[in-house]
């Protein structure tokens, strides 16, 4: 006996997943290098090219922008707002280390990740505590040890650092040189610290250098005839 078995062939339906992107990035911030009118299009193209390589996935993406300065608290009160209201997949930014703090600690009691070109500051090290933040860039840490191994190569003890006080990375840097120099005390190497505005303009540069030329040494490019 034959017994003829029919099989139906239903097309397989995909069931799209919601991603929700929310980006937090400070607003009209020209001083800043993570600003609103910089991330943005680098958000958006980079959405873009995933949706092509995840084609099942819907991505939804909002943009928060409504604090004006890296040491506002504001940037973790929109974070919590998006999270509590529409829900969250990914954080990207803030763009300042100190925003982001609040905004990282809170992401991992909700174990969302967190995707930042910033956090330079080396308290966002601890693994512990931040466990679903991600930094695409060096933190300062990394970048100080690379100066003062710099110095050291070429045995300059002396050395003025000019550092912008109105850009929140030019703070953290500073700060995370000075916390090396006196966590390993480095042997006869004096830094001299210089903070200035760039926004006022009334910074005498010519007198800081002369100032630190009195203990260390300028540099200049000689100048090379062409034939």
């Amino acid at each position: 006996m034959f017994f003829t078995l029919l099989v139906s062939i239903m097309p397989l339906t995909v069931v799209a997943y919601t991603a929700k992107i929310v980006t937090i990035v400070i607003h009209s911030a020209p001083k800043e290098p993570f600003s609103y009118e910089v991330v943005i299009p680098s958000v958006n193209l980079a959405v873009l090219e995933v949706k092509k390589l995840y084609p099942h996935i819907k991505f939804v993406t909002s943009y928060r922008k409504n604090y004006t300065n890296c040491i506002s608290h504001t940037a973790g009160a929109l974070a919590a707002e998006e999270y509590y209201k529409q829900g969250v997949s990914v954080f990207v930014g803030p763009g300042c280390s100190f925003a982001l703090d609040s905004v990282a600690r809170m992401a991992t009691y909700w174990n969302i990740p967190v995707c930042t070109a910033a956090g330079f500051d080396a308290a966002l090290n601890d693994e512990n505590i931040f466990k679903t933040f991600m930094r695409i860039m060096a933190n300062t840490q990394a970048v100080s040890r690379m100066i003062i191994r710099v110095l050291q190569s070429f045995r300059w003890r002396h050395a003025e650092v000019f550092y912008d006080k109105s850009m929140s990375i030019g703070l953290v840097t500073a700060r995370a040189i000075q916390a090396d120099l006196s966590l390993n005390k480095y042997d006869k190497m004096e830094l001299e610290f210089e903070g200035y505005y760039e926004v006022e303009p009334i910074f005498n540069f010519t007198a800081a250098l002369q100032k630190g030329l009195k203990k260390a040494r300028a540099i200049k490019q000689r100048n090379v005839k062409t034939p």
